[in-house]
């Protein structure tokens, strides 16, 4: 609990190490884990921002950014993750598993009604 937002993060970095010659990366977009080596090299990411019609966020529009990640660049997104750009920060990430979309990861913020 932090003052009146509640985040609930799903998933650990603590005691992860990143592949070996990869540089350290600040404001990471997504972490996951692999049992095998994947072809990074190969990865692709694209960003659109939408404005969410309807919504309002301190008298703007809210909006999402959508994040598409190919990790093999095959042009079939592997990840896909929603960032809500509102008076908190929430997002929720989805996985391509054999061409269905599972929840994966999500972390949102909540007004406690202080």
């Amino acid at each position: 609990m932090n003052g009146c937002l509640w985040e609930t993060p799903q998933w650990s970095q603590v005691n992860k190490t990143l592949l070996s010659g990869i540089p350290a990366v600040k404001n990471v977009l997504l972490w996951f884990q692999s049992p095998v080596e994947l072809p990074l090299q190969k990865a692709k990411v694209s960003r659109n921002v939408k404005k969410l019609e309807g919504y309002q966020e301190n008298g703007n529009p809210a909006q999402i950014t959508a994040y598409e990640v190919d990790l093999d660049n095959d042009g079939v997104a592997d990840f896909v993750k929603w960032d809500f750009e509102q008076e908190f920060h929430s997002y929720v990430v989805f996985v391509n598993i054999n061409g269905e979309w599972y929840p994966f990861e999500r972390e949102y913020g909540e007004m406690c009604g202080c």
